[in-house]
């Protein structure tokens, strides 16, 4: 059992709020993101006539965009649980590997991220 000590938790209030802030604006761009990647996929449709007559590259099309789609729609549910436990004060910012603190800096460039830097290092070496 892992014992995380009370100091290790991040408490300050900036760098909550910073990071807060920087979801919301990450959010709203995503959400559009998903918006004009739809746009296009129902632009596909309109223009299916215009790509070969076997179809592969209007698929293939349509496949990458809905593709995007759900990498992105991932992406936003990240961000949501991140907001989530913000919202309620649950967040932590605990490395869920090496259980120490990850650090503010750190969490301010990749908001969702679950590994500190060294710990995703060593996965990525795996």
């Amino acid at each position: 059992m892992v014992v995380i000590e009370k100091q290790s938790i991040i408490t300050s209030k900036e760098c909550l709020q910073l990071l807060k802030e920087s979801l919301l604006v990450k959010r709203a761009e995503k959400e559009k993101y998903i918006q004009d990647l739809s746009a296009q996929l129902i632009q596909l449709g309109v223009q299916k006539h215009e790509f070969d007559k076997e179809g592969s590259t209007y698929s293939e099309e349509c496949n990458r965009v809905q593709s995007l789609i759900n990498g992105t729609f991932s992406e936003l549910k990240k961000i949501n649980i991140v907001l989530d436990s913000l919202e309620k004060g649950t967040f932590t910012g605990i490395c869920n590997d090496c259980k120490k603190c990850i650090p503010e800096e750190e969490l301010l460039g990749s908001p969702t991220r679950k590994l500190c830097v060294s710990c995703q290092q060593k996965m990525n070496n795996k």
